[in-house]
């Protein structure tokens, strides 16, 4: 069997990029992408009523290494996103690598948060049935494989340990 070189080491850190266009997109612009992406990623679960506990509660993200700090809620069936007002139930604080890690499902949202690297506060109630919603979820399902292929080749060269800042 010939091994075949991955094409995706030619892809530079994303996190550079992704910082530069956090920095450089109006945050309209910002919040009105990564509503329709969290709309089209969760469509089945919240027609399924899956999401029906966000109703009229709001998540706040906060990606502390970058200029991305965001609420998330529903109404209608639909994820809104918007700046976030500090008014959340729920805040998540992450550097950009930990929130991979999530996403791909490569670590648990509690061990990050044993090794500080992801912070939690508010309403623990909701937290944790975000948690468990994000848990149950096959992110190789939800996720295009382009991205996800491209997120998990990005968490694995990253480096591992408690140390990660």
């Amino acid at each position: 069997m010939i091994a075949r070189p991955n094409p995706l080491r030619f892809l530079p850190d994303p996190g550079p990029a992704m910082r530069c266009v956090t920095t450089l997109v109006p945050t309209p612009l910002l919040n009105k992408i990564a509503q329709s992406t969290l709309n089209l990623l969760f469509a089945g679960a919240l027609k399924s009523g899956e999401l029906a506990f966000l109703q009229d509660r709001t998540v706040r993200v906060n990606v502390t290494d970058m200029a991305l700090d965001l609420s998330i809620t529903t109404r209608r069936h639909q994820l809104l996103v918007h700046k976030a007002d500090h008014q959340e139930d729920v805040t998540f604080s992450a550097e950009f690598a930990a929130l991979v890690e999530i996403i791909t499902a490569q670590t648990d949202p509690d061990t990050l948060f044993f090794h500080r690297r992801l912070s939690i506060s508010g309403d623990t109630e909701l937290g944790l049935s975000l948690k468990n919603f994000l848990d149950s979820c096959e992110p190789a399902e939800i996720i295009p494989r382009p991205v996800y292929q491209m997120l998990r080749y990005y968490q694995a060269k990253q480096p591992i340990g408690i140390g990660h800042s």
